[in-house]
């Protein structure tokens, strides 16, 4: 499942916010679950160019029938596009 909403903040900016969920579970009674909300900030210029900066963070608990595995992934971008 995931979800996605954008906000127009002004007129050259924008939010958007993302969030992620996926559930599997198994026959041999292994499951992954897995959740992972992001918020990216961009700013579109007049010359076709947009500055973008993305955080987020990951949650996965894998348990199966030996281990039980549950980690953490932040990460941050920052780029540009040029639409041409």
């Amino acid at each position: 499942l995931r979800y996605v909403g954008r906000f127009p903040v002004r007129e050259s900016w924008s939010l958007e916010g993302s969030a992620l969920w996926y559930a599997q579970r198994n026959s041999d009674g292994s499951k992954l679950d897995r959740i992972a909300p992001s918020l990216r900030v961009s700013y579109h210029q007049r010359r076709n160019i947009t500055l973008e900066a993305e955080a987020g963070v990951e949650y996965t608990d894998a348990v199966s029938l030996i281990a039980e595995e549950k980690t953490r992934r932040s990460y941050f971008s920052l780029g540009y596009r040029w639409d041409f």
